[in-house]
């Protein structure tokens, strides 16, 4: 089996390779709903999104044919690798993980591995266009590396031709973006965080402005223990602090009504604090001086 048939096959067993229809949309009383069009999932009947009539429908197929051809393309080492999705009830969003275990780089300090993940996201409902980055995946506790906007990313509109050559290229440069990111943890290895400034940081990836010191907060507790964890391993650096955020994207305790969603906005809010807290600051100026 190709490397294209492995990662597709994978795809289209997860359910996302469904069929969609346009149909007119009319108010209770027959009139047409002008410059309007409904997007249906085939696979389950849904009504995914109302979008202009102007939006050109590419299907899931189309675009993850083109970017999985891209990575056969690139030549990476693909023996092994995995695809984990997960979509929308509906289907109109996916967010869609493939793991290479044999792209691996180690960070100093740190007796796990990490292997090559590339996250692709995607919408019917104009929530995101189709983009695809570079991250890791720590083998020893499966957490998803997210690296902020310190790599590039492959990014497309919703157009049934993706220029496979282009896409490639933009696969081989997240690779060699991949394979300097031990010098971006390796910095964070390096930066002495204290537990108040730790503190600091979850309630802003939480989003939390204050705390109410006569009740409990679940999520702030679970950060600090994760916390406590991460830094008896690792040491009380930013790297165990990057690690309890991404552990906690990463493993979801809490049973979401959307966890597809909320997956979705906890690695968004990650990237936000990944580039512009002071504490991976040092570590975001390591890596682009080593590119």
């Amino acid at each position: 089996m190709s490397v294209y048939q492995n990662l597709m096959s994978q795809i289209d067993n997860a359910g996302l390779l469904f069929n969609v229809q346009e149909d007119k949309l009319y108010t209770q009383s027959g009139a047409e709903v002008p410059n309007k069009k409904a997007l249906i999932n085939l696979n389950n009947g849904k009504v995914m999104s109302v979008v202009s009539k102007g939006y050109k429908v590419v299907t899931n197929d189309e675009i993850f044919s083109g970017f999985c051809k891209s990575i056969e393309a690139s030549q990476i080492d693909a023996d092994g690798a995995q695809v984990k999705v997960r979509q929308t009830p509906d289907g109109a969003r996916a967010m869609v993980d493939f793991v290479f275990p044999n792209q691996l780089l180690r960070v100093g300090g740190d007796d796990s591995t990490t292997a090559l993940q590339l996250c692709a996201l995607n919408s019917f409902d104009g929530t995101t266009r189709y983009i695809t980055k570079a991250g890791g995946l720590r083998m020893k506790c499966l957490n998803g590396q997210i690296l902020g906007n310190i790599v590039g990313a492959y990014s497309s509109t919703h157009t049934a031709q993706l220029n496979v050559d282009e896409g490639a290229e933009s696969v081989i440069r997240m690779i060699e973006q991949f394979n300097k990111a031990s010098d971006y943890w390796g910095a964070m290895m390096q930066s002495a965080v204290s537990s108040d400034v730790a503190y600091k940081v979850f309630l802003k990836f939480l989003m939390i402005d204050r705390i109410d010191p006569e009740r409990e907060n679940a999520r702030v507790n679970r950060c600090m223990d994760l916390w406590r964890q991460y830094s008896t391993e690792l040491g009380r650096n930013a790297y165990a602090l990057y690690n309890v955020l991404t552990h906690y994207v990463s493993h979801q305790e809490k049973q979401y009504k959307n966890p597809t969603n909320s997956a979705m906005h906890q690695r968004r809010q990650l990237e936000k604090v990944l580039n512009t807290s002071p504490v991976f600051a040092e570590a975001n100026v390591a890596f682009k001086e080593a590119a």
